[in-house]
């Protein structure tokens, strides 16, 4: 699902490169209201920090080029929402590392980006 994984001794975390997909990342409070208006769509989301100093990462397939991307930059920013672009390093959940943990962990099928940006709008 997530392709290439490894260790980042630097961060003590297992990483991904953003490539086809990408990570969403939101303050707790709006995640939540996010994942709630997703219901039942296969998501995965994790929790990044610790108590009130933390945010809720989505995970999502970015569009293909020429698939309009891009549109949603301004809306999410506006939303205090920030996106990884092509070759970020995302930090995903890692035993033992209890600042990185999922709140809906992956079943296999990533939302479009498209659909996930349309949910944090909404909300």
């Amino acid at each position: 699902m997530f392709g290439d994984t490894w260790y980042e001794e630097r961060i003590g975390a297992l990483v991904m490169r953003s490539g086809r997909l990408c990570a969403v990342m939101t303050p707790a409070g709006l995640g939540a209201s996010v994942l709630g208006l997703l219901g039942d769509l296969q998501v995965p989301v994790m929790e990044v920090g610790v108590g009130d100093r933390c945010v809720w990462s989505f995970l999502a397939e970015n569009p293909r080029c020429g698939e309009g991307a891009g549109w949603w930059s301004v809306d999410l920013f506006r939303c205090f929402v920030t996106q990884t672009r092509p070759g970020a390093l995302i930090a995903l959940p890692t035993p033992g590392n209890p600042r990185r943990t999922w709140v809906r962990e992956p079943q296999g099928i990533v939302p479009d980006l498209r659909l996930v940006a349309d949910t944090i709008v909404a909300a």
